[in-house]
């Protein structure tokens, strides 16, 4: 277990399923560049949204790509100004390693809330375009990143198919600085 890992759940359990189904979905969505390819999802009516914002389909994150869909403007990155490969790129080089768990799971199916975290250690320099359109550059250090969000899933519809079929909303509660 690595040693910022918080949580070690029993096999089989729901927060251990929870956890390997947002992980892989987390690889598809990086690395499958058809919505055609992903299995954790129903693609006839996966959605997801950020802090209540609008629902947007699968095909929106392969277009502008997974951190640009995921992340909100804001004084150090701006989403609008960097393309699906830019984007891991920058975040893949100055965090090759950004780990994720489930903390604690609230309820079970058909619809799934829980908290989770994402944590780890920027290992190269970071340059980025902010929303005001300001090239950020920041030296590498060792800053250690722990952001802890709240999640519900839903599933979408009943699929044979495509059991772990989800719809998604997030919103961030606590981003230490």
């Amino acid at each position: 277990m690595c040693p910022a890992k918080r949580s070690n759940h029993e096999a089989a359990s729901l927060p251990d399923l929870v956890e390997k189904l947002v992980k892989n979905w987390e690889i598809e969505a990086s690395y499958k560049v058809s919505l055609a390819d992903w299995r954790t999802i129903d693609q006839s009516s996966y959605t997801f949204s950020v802090n209540g914002g609008p629902p947007q389909t699968g095909e929106h994150m392969l277009n502008v790509g997974t951190y640009n869909a995921l992340l909100e403007p804001n004084e150090f990155y701006c989403p609008m100004r960097s393309t699906f490969d830019a984007s891991h790129k920058t975040f893949k080089r100055m965090m090759p390693t950004f780990a994720w768990e489930v903390l604690e799971v609230y309820s079970g199916p058909p619809k799934v809330a829980f908290r989770w975290r994402h944590w780890g250690t920027m290992k190269e320099d970071y340059t980025g375009t902010n929303k005001w359109v300001l090239l950020l550059f920041s030296f590498r250090f060792p800053l250690r990143f722990n952001v802890m969000l709240m999640s519900t899933a839903a599933r979408a519809k009943r699929s044979r198919s495509r059991p772990t079929a989800v719809r998604s909303t997030s919103r961030a509660l606590w981003w230490p600085r």
